[in-house]
C-alpha cells in the first residue's frame, strides 16, 4: 500500500516536471517571437529625416548645403541645378555624421526658394558712355580703350582675338584702381564686373568668344585677373556685391576651383604650359590668400578631385 502511494506521489512529481518545462519552452518560443517581431519592425523603420537648408557651395555634379536649424553642413550628390543661397527641404537617410561636410543618401528635394538670377541695368549707362566717347574724341586719346563696358557692348557679335579677351579684364583691373579713391563704383565697372561672371560662368561672351573657346593659357591669364578683380570689388566697394544676386557673390571660390580644375588636367597631360600653370598658382597664394584650407572649403571633405588639385597644389 506504502508503495503503491509513493508511486502516485513519483508520476506526479514528473507531471509537474513536464508541466514546467513545457512552460519554460512556450515561454521562450514567445520571447523569441517578440525579439524577431521587434528586429522586424526596426529594420523596416523609416530612419529618414527631413532638414530645411540653404545651398552653401555648388561643385561639379554636388552641393553642399548648411542646414537652417543647426548650422551643420551636408554633401549631397546631384545632377541637377541650384544656385548657391536657395532654399531646400531636403528628405535624407543613412546619415554619416562622422565626415565633414556629412554625407546622406538625399531621398528628394523640394525647393522652398530659389535665388533669382539677374543684371542690373542703369539706364545711366548710356548717357555715360556716349560722355565718354566725345571726351575721347576732343582729347584725341585712347580712353574709351580703357571702358571695358563701352568696349564689350560694340564687339560681341564681332569675334576677336583671345589677346582681346585678356585685354578686357586687364582694363577693368586698371580702371579698378584708378577708382579706388573715388568712393563710387562707376556703371562701366558695375557692367564689366557683371560681364566677366557671365563670361567664366555662364557661356556669355566677349569679343565673340566664350570661355570654353579659349586656349588652356588664355582661360589661366583670365582666370588670375578675375580673382585679382574680384578682391578690389571687395575691398574697395564693400557692400557692392550685396545689390546683385547670389551667383555674383561666390566669384573668388568658383574661379579658383576652375583654375585647379584646369592645371589638373593640364599638367596631368604632361602638357608645356603645366609649369607655367604652377607658377600662376603659386601668385594666387601669394597674393590673394588662397590658402589650403580654402582650397579644402571650396572642394568639400571626400572630393576624389581634392587628390588630384594637392598635387599641383604641393608643387606651385
Amino acid at each position: 500500500m506504502i508503495s503503491k502511494i509513493q508511486n502516485n506521489k513519483y508520476n506526479e512529481n514528473i507531471k509537474i516536471d513536464y508541466q514546467k518545462i513545457l512552460l519554460v519552452v512556450v515561454v521562450t518560443i514567445l520571447i523569441l517571437f517578440a525579439i524577431a517581431y521587434l528586429f522586424y519592425i526596426n529594420l523596416n523603420k523609416d530612419t529618414s529625416q527631413i532638414i530645411e537648408a540653404t545651398v552653401k557651395y555648388v561643385g561639379d555634379n554636388y552641393i553642399i548645403v548648411t542646414n537652417d536649424d543647426n548650422d551643420k553642413d551636408y554633401k549631397f550628390n546631384i545632377d541637377d541645378e541650384y544656385n548657391v543661397g536657395d532654399k531646400l527641404a531636403l528628405t535624407i537617410d543613412n546619415i554619416n555624421d562622422k565626415l565633414d561636410p556629412i554625407e546622406a543618401d538625399l531621398k528628394e528635394v523640394q525647393i522652398l526658394s530659389r535665388v533669382v538670377e539677374f543684371t542690373i541695368y542703369d539706364d545711366k549707362t548710356n548717357n555715360t558712355n556716349q560722355e565718354s566717347n566725345t571726351t575721347s574724341q576732343e582729347n584725341n586719346s585712347s580712353q574709351n580703350n580703357s571702358n571695358p563696358t563701352t568696349d564689350n557692348s560694340n564687339s560681341n557679335s564681332i569675334v576677336g582675338s583671345e589677346e582681346e579677351v585678356i585685354n578686357y579684364f586687364e582694363n577693368l583691373d586698371n580702371e579698378l584702381d584708378n577708382s579706388k579713391n573715388s568712393g563710387s563704383i562707376t556703371s562701366s565697372i558695375k557692367n564689366g564686373f557683371v560681364t566677366i561672371v557671365d563670361f567664366l560662368f555662364y557661356n556669355e561672351p566677349i569679343k565673340g568668344k566664350t570661355f570654353s573657346e579659349l586656349s588652356n593659357s588664355a582661360k589661366l591669364s583670365v582666370l588670375k585677373l578675375a580673382v585679382s578683380i574680384d578682391q578690389k570689388v571687395d575691398s574697395y566697394f564693400p557692400g557692392y556685391k550685396e545689390t546683385l544676386s547670389e551667383k555674383y557673390n561666390n566669384v573668388k571660390s568658383k574661379v579658383v576651383s576652375k583654375y585647379l580644375d584646369i592645371t589638373t588636367d593640364i599638367c596631368s597631360k604632361n602638357e608645356s604650359t603645366c609649369a607655367a600653370a604652377k607658377e600662376g598658382l603659386s601668385d594666387l597664394k601669394k597674393n590673394f590668400s588662397i590658402t589650403w584650407s580654402f582650397i579644402k572649403d571650396i572642394a568639400g571633405t571626400g572630393a576624389s578631385k581634392l587628390k588630384s588639385w594637392y598635387e599641383v597644389w604641393k608643387d606651385a
